[in-house]
């Protein structure tokens, strides 16, 4: 069996490259993951007798970056008897593409690799001849915990191991191998130290045990304890299912689904309790609220209007607000601020005054700014009050703001910044700029207020010797089975830095980005340094043959489209919006045929979908003067903006919120994009 060793990084044609041939720059491309370029130095400067594996490599992994597996396939196939290790798993991974599942097993048979042996098997649940790799890891923490959740009794040292794992680890393991009973006793000696999720798992243990009124029991409390849980939800499901929600649970359960924004199962649950009961009436209106039924939730709630103990006034103003009928709207959202006792919605009925009752806006704006009430309010609030331009209440806000209220969204705090920059107060705008590049390090308003954060340390050991098969098995092509084996570890940071930079290295984008994200999320939390390098892993340029060909032909940035592509599809070729967008730059169907694009089965095909994407770009750029705003903001939502928007404050005013934040995280995007792949650093 071949030994597990460490991954030689991907750039290895120090070894295969004739000394005689300058180097420099073609392991520059490689460095970068230009591929294209690579390409074009081999076919115009290196001898071809003397350098065969480097040239057949890097045209492999160049018709893979354009997505044209057949010709990469010959490719991998003329080096895969190549005795470069490092090389193999990236032919692997062609096959893979290719779905030549047998060429794999071939040639794993023939390198005698235990690595892709395993992930061979692990694809197909082929647990027999999985067993013969697994059981010859290491007895290690990790390799222990995988082996025994996967295999459980059949591995010799299972008893003598098992008591020495930590109860978490150990009910997971005895779950996996449906020793129900095990499970149980140890998930009920942990039900006052663990929270929902042990609790529900103990329902489920009792359920799948056959236990089902000890499942039911649990389920509820959980239903009852933690109604705000996925876990609810979760229980629910099962309650739904064997028809065990009636009499009081249906309230319960209603409140729930509505937790979950889920108001068609609620109004199912509350059905048959009729309407005449005040709580049952005041959920049922909530839910036509919740379901946009504006008419109908007045209709319901009405008779509750003066009923102090609910919030029905509340829900028939912004009723009434919805559907344009601004003076009875201003009639029960003041009854409801003057005479409720309720905080939860004060701050939103407070917001909606100020755009009803424009004499007294600002001191409604300023009501909001102390309400326990959702951060979109707050930074609208603030936002208004700093167009409003009188700086005599700047101050206030600004120092009160610091030490009463504890949301610090990246809105809140840019407009804090801009409050502190208005009066003149340079270290409280300090204090704030510094508190953005700390807690949103990549956000659109760190970019706004600062630009590229320059001074990020270098924290990243390359030196990892227990994500070696997880890192290979990305490589490879097997990144789910991968990731089956990862939730197994316990994860830190920079797990997730060398499995995002594994990932860039495969193409495998979408992976990169996510673990790229995971990781600088544990850095925050942490409180630890950011490695410069995920900065590239955040922000790749797939695809960049196509993207570059077509950047050119329209005349439009290729930093833009990347950007574009990135926040509308992660660089994944075949998803498809819930509005039926279609592929890496989500163009909908409608856009292609208007464009010309009339043949269905290409659009998914990366080249036909960058394509179309960057002639649309063309084509709003042209229409909108080259206003980079309201090209983003009708390439997600239709033709929303003003022809003349120039300038950052367009953003603030777009009316949706979705839209909003999809224009400031393309233009976070392209800020990325100019600057990493300008100069090579962050």
């Amino acid at each position: 069996m071949k030994k597990i060793f460490l991954l030689i990084p991907i750039f290895i044609l120090n070894g295969i490259v004739n000394p005689d041939i300058p180097k420099r720059d073609l392991n520059r491309f490689i460095e970068k993951h230009d591929w294209e370029k690579a390409y074009i130095y081999i076919t115009e400067s290196v001898d071809y007798r003397d350098n065969y594996l480097a040239t057949e490599y890097i045209k492999m992994r160049y018709f893979e970056e354009i997505c044209e597996i057949d010709s990469s396939l010959e490719y991998a196939k003329s080096i895969v008897d190549s005795t470069v290790d490092t090389l193999f798993y990236d032919v692997i991974r062609i096959f893979r593409k290719s779905g030549n599942d047998s060429l794999i097993k071939k040639y794993c048979d023939k390198k005698n690799d235990s690595i892709i042996k395993l992930f061979y098997f692990l694809s197909y649940n082929k647990d027999d001849s999985l067993f013969e790799y697994i059981s010859i890891l290491p007895d290690s923490s990790f390799y222990i915990y995988f082996k025994f959740s996967r295999f459980g009794k059949k591995i010799p040292s299972f008893n003598s191991h098992i008591k020495r794992i930590g109860y978490d680890k150990r009910v997971n393991i005895y779950e996996n191998n449906y020793m129900y009973s095990n499970a149980i006793k140890i998930r009920k000696g942990l039900l006052n130290y663990r929270g929902e999720n042990n609790t529900f798992n103990l329902a489920k243990d009792y359920y799948l045990k056959g236990k089902k009124e000890q499942a039911y029991y649990y389920f509820k409390k959980v239903l009852n304890e933690y109604p705000h849980s996925r876990e609810a939800l979760k229980s629910l499901n099962y309650l739904k299912k064997d028809n065990k929600i009636h009499g009081n649970s249906r309230y319960n359960a209603a409140k729930v689904y509505m937790n979950f924004k889920k108001y068609r199962s609620a109004k199912a649950v509350l059905k048959p309790l009729g309407i005449k009961h005040k709580k049952v009436r005041y959920l049922r209106g909530i839910c036509e609220y919740g379901s946009k039924n504006y008419k109908s939730a007045i209709k319901i709630l009405y008779p509750l209007r003066y009923n102090n103990f609910y919030d029905a006034s509340f829900y028939i103003g912004v009723s009434y607000y919805k559907i344009k009928q601004s003076k009875k709207a201003k009639v029960f959202l003041n009854y409801f601020i003057k005479n409720s006792n309720s905080t939860k919605n004060i701050g939103e009925a407070y917001y909606r005054m100020a755009i009803l009752d424009k004499k007294n806006s600002i001191k409604n704006y300023l009501s909001v700014l102390y309400c326990d009430t959702k951060s979109y309010f707050i930074e609208r609030a603030l936002f208004a009050i700093l167009e409003h331009g009188n700086n005599e209440l700047y101050g206030d806000i600004i120092n009160n703001y610091k030490y009463k209220n504890k949301i610090f969204t990246p809105k809140v705090l840019n407009t804090l910044h801009m409050m502190c920059i208005d009066i003149n107060s340079m270290d409280l705008a300090k204090y704030y700029r510094e508190h953005l590049n700390n807690l949103f390090p990549v956000h659109y308003y760190t970019i706004l207020i600062s630009g590229l954060n320059s001074n990020i340390a270098k924290a990243y050991d390359h030196n990892i010797d227990i994500l070696n098969i997880i890192s290979i098995g990305i490589r490879a092509g097997y990144a789910s089975e991968a990731k089956k084996i990862f939730k197994y570890k316990d994860k830190k940071a920079n797990d997730y830095l060398h499995l995002a930079e594994t990932a860039y290295k495969a193409s495998h984008y979408s992976l990169s980005i996510n673990y790229a994200n995971k990781y600088i999320d544990m850095c925050l939390k942490g409180n630890k340094e950011i490695d410069s390098i995920v900065f590239k892993l955040l922000f790749p340029r797939g695809y960049s043959p196509i993207v570059n060909r077509y950047a050119n032909e329209f005349n439009v940035d290729k930093n833009l489209i990347y950007a574009i592509i990135r926040e509308e599809s992660w660089f994944q070729r075949d998803v498809i919006s819930r509005a039926g967008a279609i592929g890496l730059m989500q163009v909908m169907p409608q856009t292609f045929k208007m464009m010309g694009y009339y043949n269905r089965s290409n659009y998914f095909n990366p080249d036909e979908n960058i394509k179309a994407g960057s002639e649309f770009i063309k084509n709003l750029l042209k229409r909108y003067q080259g206003s980079i705003f309201a090209v983003i903001s009708h390439y997600n939502g239709g033709s929303i903006p003003a022809r003349n928007a120039n300038d950052t404050l367009f953003i603030e005013h777009v009316p949706y919120v979705e839209t909003e934040n999809y224009i400031k995280n393309v233009l976070r995007s392209y800020e990325f994009y100019k600057k990493i792949y300008k100069d090579n650093t962050i």
